[in-house]
């Protein structure tokens, strides 16, 4: 004893020098090599006891406790009998004797060393556990230590850990649900006891107002006596808590529900719901549920002593909605439906209610007839509160909207009052979510039943939602709270906070709009006509000065209404884009007129705009209406771009020629002389996409006669784009590109007028590219400066061509070979310049962009001997030397030009024509042979995924060059099965072997999706050689993954992968592979082996095959981790 006392002074001293700051790193590796020394020691356990009980230094305590956890994790199997006993006692009587003296960690870590040893020893060895767990529940004062020690149980023994065998796992889980109907009503009872003790000391409150408040929803005030609708949303009688203010719980009523609902949450994460899960379970938990309506931010209670408890309310209310949506997130309802709904309906509406008790909605910041409570609530409660809505509409709601006794207006008139009093935005968008998920159920609802009852039924209900998110959206009507969303910093996604409300409350209002949308368009064709007419009479209050022009709406009044309307403008033409599919396809005859009607306004703002240049115009309030003079100019651009697929429609039926060249003549004077000089960005690139739409999309035929249109050529060729940036220049050329190429719609072959506007595309292509037509091989290779001089020249011409080309992959060929013929000397003269600037990566990057473009989508139009010339040049430029010095910084532009030499060989490798299949040597010999070696050490490439991707486009399209198929092999046996170029084929499956080697999971997912999309294709799984000379390598390596678990992530593919390749011969996998793979296996016994090979069924199909094998994983993981942690016993675990 007085040894162990001089050792626990040594290790105390130990323990603090290390954790002293002041300590060096030298010092504390040797005071950590001494501990570990220790650690090692077989009877450290019994002085670690000893430690343990008689120590007040919480570093002992800890090393104490990590030191007992390993030995039962890791060596518990070979620790005797007496001396697991002497363990559990130990710990055991620590913990209910020191619980409440140590550190809340501490605590926490005994309970999980109790729980370890629970994992293996209960209910054989360790008989007492569950009933000591029990008995501490019933306790009282222990209560909140038997919690502590049933949601460690609940977390340790119920998660897949790697500990444990598979049948062990399921045994474990059948106990704990055979002790949880006594468990939950102990839990019941204590939470009930509680409230109702804290209730005798609280004071009776003004009851709630009605359930049945009248609102703009709810029409009817009064429910039928009995009916399911009446029971939802009465104030139970039993529950006196709907009436009572909420009480004050003292410490040790915190400590206790807190553990309670955390336990409960745990354990309702993992239970099946039923008849557990109770109306007696349920009501406590909705009565602490209740807590979280009181508000937390009111001045009386921020002013006053009772914070604490009110927030102590508020998180007692979050824990309880933990509960509550743990069990809802289920999609499974228990036995008793009626008991069940009625319980969790009525409770969590009566707290709907309560959140939502205002009389008037405020969304100015101010208030319209009250204050509104939702603001005082904790931000968490009403995050919990609206996962429970969203669970019940996207999960539950199918069950009840059938019933016609089931109160779904009312629910929707709470769910609307709760959307538009959320206190911050996120919260509002959250809400919108929920609308989402029931537009989309209505939606499907309609297409099912086939009738417009559903619309009928909840149209009133809809408009309301329309109408206020309309409000909402308004400047002129919620200024204060929408100037706060920034319109400047952009996110991840590239998107403002103003752009995130709009798309948000644009997605919900475009939902509502096709179900109901002639109402839809009513309310906002109204707010497009009021905005609008303000923005089109401000050319009357613009007038010339000295200093240019201003506008003399001056006054502070006047500026806010104008900056409003000029806000709202923007959204309503944001709006009415988003709604353009309203017009189209099988609507464009019915809405004709009003789409008409739209598109004309639209072209009017667009030209009014351009006339009126607003964002030149002086303004005393510069720099708030210069930006929303820009903005609406770009969102009428952008407005216009969304009805091209109307206007194409109009052109398509081939009526109203002159009304078509008026709105397309207007769109072109409105936006070509904003593709020029000091015009901003903004407004510029919405030009830009709406000339490419018209060219691309539209394709109206007279469009090279209008004026504006062939200035713009004329502008174009003679550089005027080049001040503007590289995004608008490539989006205007394209654009003018596209009118000299494309197809008109509705025009025959013969008058497509190809040979003209051929003509055409040559020339504007030849002005367009003057300065890269100067340019030659020869000049290049006897002038370096002239190399970098042209450097840019050569990158921007192989840009814009690129562009061009890229653009017209679809298309047909004629307008193919039209600009092929345009563009074919740039072609040559590329090719013919490419060796020089084989030392300028950046150069050659984008070159090779362009041929790769060029194979893609230009084959035909290249020719077969061309595309050879191109490859014969590639393969020769790029030798293995200078591939692998391309390659020897990863991430370097040389990598990239690697990738693109490696996704141009792939589109070669994919063509039919057999003039290419002379090529398949080389390529395959510099991929796998040379390319191959250099990255195969590496952990991680960017070029690896385009090199895995060339091997499988090598199989997939040429499967024939290595396996020719013929009317005679068919009646051959597997045996002799002949196969060409063999060692070509075993070194590509080699490479695909050695992926699954390494650590890249995105190349392990891509080269698994490979074999199997091959498999299914080619029968490669079936081939002899794969069977004979692979097959057991690769499912050796696919089953080690599984158990060295080293791509968890990737187990359903690795799964599915295993079992096609063992399917095409499951005798073979079960007799001659599976034995063999168990005798490789190391850290087992015979014993052992002979369990995992009985336990692992012959089953053939798939979904048996799997669960077996994730079994066998497991049991298999298990021995060995046992195994290997008995560093002191030479008895390995038994099954």
């Amino acid at each position: 004893m007085a040894a162990d006392g001089g050792a626990l002074s040594t290790l105390e001293n130990l323990m603090n020098e290390f954790f002293n700051p002041l300590t060096s790193n030298e010092k504390k590796r040797e005071i950590e090599l001494c501990l570990n020394t220790f650690s090692q020691q077989s009877e450290a356990w019994r002085h670690t006891m000893y430690f343990l009980t008689n120590t007040s230094n919480q570093y002992v305590m800890m090393f104490a406790t990590t030191l007992l956890e390993n030995i039962v994790n890791k060596r518990w199997v070979g620790v005797t009998g007496a001396d697991k006993l002497s363990i559990r006692s130990t710990v055991y009587n620590y913990l209910m004797e020191y619980h409440t003296r140590v550190p809340t960690f501490i605590r926490n870590k005994i309970c999980k060393l109790i729980v370890d040893i629970a994992r293996i020893d209960w209910p054989h060895f360790y008989p007492d556990f569950f009933t000591n767990i029990l008995q501490l529940l019933q306790s009282g004062s222990q209560s909140v230590l038997g919690l502590t020690l049933l949601q460690t149980t609940s977390e340790e023994l119920i998660s897949s850990r790697e500990d444990l065998s598979a049948a062990r796992k399921q045994e474990l889980k059948k106990l704990l649900l055979d002790q949880m109907p006594g468990v939950l009503s102990i839990i019941a009872a204590q939470l009930e006891n509680l409230f109702d003790h804290s209730l005798q000391s609280s004071t009776t409150a003004t009851p709630p107002p009605s359930p049945t408040h009248t609102d703009k929803f709810n029409k009817t005030n009064e429910f039928d006596s009995g009916s399911l609708l009446s029971k939802i949303f009465s104030s139970p009688v039993k529950n006196q808590f709907h009436t009572q203010s909420a009480p004050n719980l003292d410490v040790e009523g915190d400590q206790l529900a807190t553990a309670a609902l955390q336990c409960l949450s745990q354990l309702f994460s993992w239970m099946p719901l039923n008849h557990t899960i109770t109306p007696v379970l349920m009501r406590p938990i909705f009565r602490i549920a209740a807590l979280g309506c009181e508000p937390t931010k009111t001045p009386s209670i921020m002013n006053s002593g009772l914070e604490p408890s009110t927030r102590t309310k508020s998180r007692l209310g979050i824990l309880a909605m933990s509960c509550i949506n743990e069990i809802m997130s289920k999609n499974c309802v228990p036995v008793d439906v009626e008991e069940y709904l009625l319980h969790i309906f009525q409770q969590t509406f009566y707290l709907l209610q309560k959140l939502t008790n205002v009389t008037g909605l405020s969304y100015t910041g101010g208030s319209s007839g009250g204050s509104c409570p939702i603001t005082d609530i904790d931000e968490g409660y009403l995050d919990k509160f609206t996962e429970f809505l969203r669970l019940f509409v996207s999960v539950h709601l199918r069950r009840f909207e059938v019933n016609n006794q089931f109160p779904m207006l009312d629910l929707l008139g709470l769910l609307f009052k709760y959307t538009f009093k959320q206190p911050s935005f996120d919260g509002y968008y959250h809400c919108l979510e929920i609308w989402t998920v029931f537009l989309d159920f209505l939606q499907m609802t309609k297409e099912n039943r086939g009738n417009s009852d559903t619309n009928n039924s909840y149209k009133e209900a809809l408009l309301s939602l329309l109408s206020e998110i309309c409000h909402k959206m308004q400047f002129r009507h919620n200024q204060n709270q929408l100037e706060e969303l920034d319109d400047e910093i952009c996110d991840d996604d590239g998107e403002t906070e103003w752009q995130i409300f709009l798309r948000n409350s644009l997605e919900v209002i475009a939902q509502i709009a096709v179900l109901l949308p002639e109402d839809s368009l009513s309310i906002f064709l109204q707010l497009y006509q009021e905005c609008s007419s303000v923005y089109m009479d401000l050319g009357q209050f613009v007038m010339e000065s000295t200093v240019g022009r201003k506008l003399t709406v001056t006054g502070e009044s006047e500026c806010r209404k104008l900056h409003c309307t000029l806000r709202d403008l923007a959204t309503v033409l944001r709006a009415l884009g988003r709604l353009s599919d309203l017009f189209i396809c099988e609507h464009f005859p019915s809405r004709f007129s009003l789409g008409q009607d739209i598109m004309a306004r639209m072209c009017e703002l667009a030209v009014f705009g351009t006339e009126m240049r607003f964002y030149e115009i002086q303004t005393s309030a510069e720099t708030v209406l210069k930006p929303d003079f820009i903005d609406v100019h770009a969102q009428v651009l952008a407005g216009t771009q969304s009805y091209n697929q109307w206007l194409l429609q109009y052109v398509m039926i081939g009526k109203s020629h002159d009304k078509i060249y008026s709105i397309v003549s207007s769109i072109a004077s409105a936006l070509t002389p904003l593709l020029g000089k000091n015009v901003p960005h903004k407004i510029a690139l919405s030009a830009a996409h709406l000339l490419v739409s018209i060219a691309t999309t539209v394709r109206p035929l007279f469009m090279l006669q209008l004026v504006p249109m062939q200035m713009l050529y004329t502008h174009v060729s003679r550089g005027a784009l080049n001040s503007l940036t590289i995004e608008i220049q490539l989006l205007t050329i394209r654009a003018l590109s596209n009118i000299l190429i494309l197809p008109w719609p509705s025009v025959s072959e013969g008058a497509q007028d190809w040979d003209n506007r051929g003509a055409n595309h040559v020339t504007f292509i030849r002005h367009l590219l003057t300065d890269f037509d100067k340019i030659s091989r020869d000049s290049l290779v006897a002038d370096k400066t002239l190399q970098e001089r042209m450097k840019p020249v050569i990158k921007k011409t192989v840009v814009i061509l690129n562009d061009l080309v890229d653009s017209i992959d679809t298309e047909v060929n004629r307008t193919k070979q039209l600009c092929y013929t345009s563009i074919e000397k740039c072609v040559h003269t590329l090719l013919d310049i490419l060796p020089v600037f084989i030392l300028y990566p950046d150069v050659m990057e984008d070159m090779l962009i362009f041929f790769l473009t060029l194979f893609k989508s230009l084959q035909v139009q290249l020719g077969v001997e061309f595309m050879q010339q191109v490859l014969d040049t590639f393969l020769n430029l790029f030798t293995p030397d200078q591939l692998a010095e391309s390659l020897i910084s990863e991430g370097s532009a040389g990598c990239a030009v690697v990738e693109k030499f490696l996704q141009i060989l792939t589109v070669v490798v994919q063509q039919p024509d057999q003039r290419f299949k002379s090529f398949l040597p080389n390529i395959i010999s510099l991929s796998v042979d040379k390319i191959y070696p250099i990255l195969a050490q590496r952990r991680s490439s960017d070029v690896k995924p385009v090199l895995y991707n060339l091997c499988y486009e090598i199989l997939n399209h040429n499967w024939r060059y290595f396996f020719r198929g013929n009317v005679l092999q068919s009646f051959q046996t597997e045996s002799s099965e002949n196969i060409n170029h063999q060692a070509e084929f075993i070194s590509i499956m080699q490479a695909f072997g050695q992926s699954f080697m390494q650590s890249d999971l995105q190349l392990f997912r891509q080269n698994l999706d490979s074999l199997e999309k091959i498999n299914t294709k080619w029968k490669l799984y079936h081939k002899m050689i794969f069977r004979e000379m692979m097959l057991f390598q690769f499912l050796n390596v696919l089953i080690q993954a599984l158990v060295q678990r080293s791509f968890d992530t990737a187990k359903d593919e690795i799964v599915q992968t295993v079992y096609s390749m063992a399917s095409v011969d499951l005798d073979a996998f079960f007799h001659n592979f599976f034995p063999q793979f168990l005798q490789s296996c190391g850290l087992l016994d015979m014993h052992q082996k002979t369990m995992l090979a009985t336990n692992f069924k012959y089953d053939q199909d798939m979904p048996s095959f799997t669960r077996n094998l994730e079994s066998f994983v497991g049991d298999l993981r298990y021995y060995q981790l046992c195994n290997s942690s008995l560093s002191n016993s030479n008895s390995p675990v038994k099954s």
